[in-house]
């Protein structure tokens, strides 16, 4: 039996696997012209800190490994993209990263540009996986950890139904081919530098969508998750916020006027604007090109204070301000309490449209941020009517404590309690242990 796992690299295996990138591509003659004078051990320091600076920050990025259980060692590393569509403005961003000293920087950036290039005229602005990296340790070669990895990506492009795009080497070029890679076109590369005329062939590749002409992900459904890129979805946010929300006690008391419908999308698309924690992602009914659901994932990853991750306390025209305040501060503390200074993503907002409900949509839209954060390494937090309760708890969240409302207090019926619950999952979704209301993690509970 193979001792060969494949797993999320973690934070800590930020250096071994930086070593072994440059030790598995330390005879490629692309190492030899980026970097002359050798790779330093400043070099290796530089990309270690750079990559564990950005670690958490591109949600697109999957970052994936193959272990020997029997020794913990690192065997094989790959870096994959899983790209949503993109417009032409954002395909035409210019890619700005940072070069260490030692560093050709010249060449380096003509190389990354040209295969920008090359790779965006090739998918377009289509949604595609893309292979970055998929390097094996020299001393491990022949044992199949660069093939598990292969196959975890083909299992990624059947799940999301989207090709795969890579740049192969003449010697990696077979065993993309036996996996059924298709050569679409090459790169040629420049080795007047390093004495050699003859220009250096990387070989472009796409493993095809396993159903090309249906929607991505799971063909089947009739409707397409993708993240919100326009500020001209908002309105329509708003409206079916408005519209989910006229059956939630508390909601709907808050915000009981039109004027906070026009307010929500003003608010929400000012977040869109100005909040990099924040990632839009909605739901469309492909028969009809409408938007029917929608939600807001905030990534905190940095440690942030949880007065930072509270929403706004501007309450506009027509709301109902002493009850927001009383609500909102009161999740806000409820959260603050739970995960203390830990990064977490917090799901904010999911909405999905009456008639559309039940269809898998509010799955969708949660699995969405979920397997980020899963091979981020991070908890998850919501806050849900009770009634919900039962659907986050088969995605692995747990119930751990509720902020109730005396709803005639603010205007509402008089001795109605509406309960909001505050749920807190796990990565990978297991199970937490709750006692008396208090939460356990991986660490002693809180007081």
């Amino acid at each position: 039996m193979s001792s060969l796992e494949v797993c999320p690299v973690q934070l800590d295996d930020v250096r071994a696997t930086t070593l072994l990138t440059f030790a598995g591509f330390a005879s490629n003659v692309i190492t030899k012209i980026l970097y002359p004078n050798g790779v330093t051990p400043a070099i290796i320091s530089h990309f270690v800190d750079q990559d564990t600076k950005g670690w958490h920050k591109d949600p697109c990025v999957r970052h994936m490994q193959v272990k020997d259980t029997r020794t913990g060692e690192i065997v094989s590393y790959s870096q994959w993209f899983i790209y949503p569509e993109r417009s032409r403005a954002e395909l035409r961003k210019p890619v700005k990263p940072e070069w260490p000293d030692g560093c050709d920087e010249e060449t380096s950036k003509t190389l990354l540009d040209n295969g920008k290039r090359k790779r965006d005229e090739i998918m377009g602005g289509k949604p595609y996986i893309f292979l970055a990296v998929l390097v094996t340790s020299p001393s491990e070669q022949r044992r199949g950890g660069g093939q598990l990895l292969l196959e975890w990506g083909q299992k990624q492009a059947r799940h999301f139904n989207l090709p795969i795009y890579l740049e192969a080497t003449p010697i990696g070029r077979p065993l993309y081919e036996r996996h059924g890679y298709i050569a679409v076109d090459h790169l040629n590369i420049d080795l007047t530098s390093i004495g050699i005329s003859r220009p250096a062939t990387h070989t472009c590749m796409v493993y095809p969508a396993p159903s090309p002409q249906s929607p991505p992900r799971n063909p089947p459904r009739t409707y397409t998750i993708a993240p919100v890129t326009s500020e001209v979805d908002f309105p329509r946010l708003a409206h079916i916020e408005r519209v989910c929300f006229k059956e939630d006690l508390t909601m709907s008391l808050c915000f009981p006027g039109e004027q906070t419908v026009r307010d929500s999308a003003k608010n929400q698309a000012k977040n869109f604007r100005t909040d990099p924690s924040a990632h839009y992602v909605k739901a469309t009914d492909t028969s009809t090109n409408t938007i029917v659901a929608w939600a807001r994932w905030n990534f905190y990853l940095d440690v942030v204070p949880a007065e930072q991750t509270a929403g706004t306390k501007e309450w506009g025209e027509g709301t109902n301000a002493p009850l927001c305040e009383y609500f909102f501060s009161a999740m806000d503390a409820k959260r603050a309490m739970h995960l203390e200074d830990r990064p977490f993503f917090l799901m904010g907002i999911l909405v999905t449209m009456p008639e559309y409900q039940g269809k898998g949509m509010g799955s969708s839209l949660l699995q969405w941020g979920l397997e980020i954060a899963d091979e981020k390494g991070v908890e998850c937090y919501i806050n849900a009517s009770p009634k919900a309760v039962k659907m986050y708890e088969r995605l692995g969240w747990v119930e751990i404590d509720h902020v109730d409302v005396d709803l005639g207090q603010y205007g509402g019926e008089e001795g109605k309690i509406d309960r909001t619950v505050c749920l807190i999952r796990k990565p990978g979704g297991g199970e937490w242990k709750t006692e008396g209301g208090t939460y356990f993690g991986n660490r002693a509970a809180s007081p």
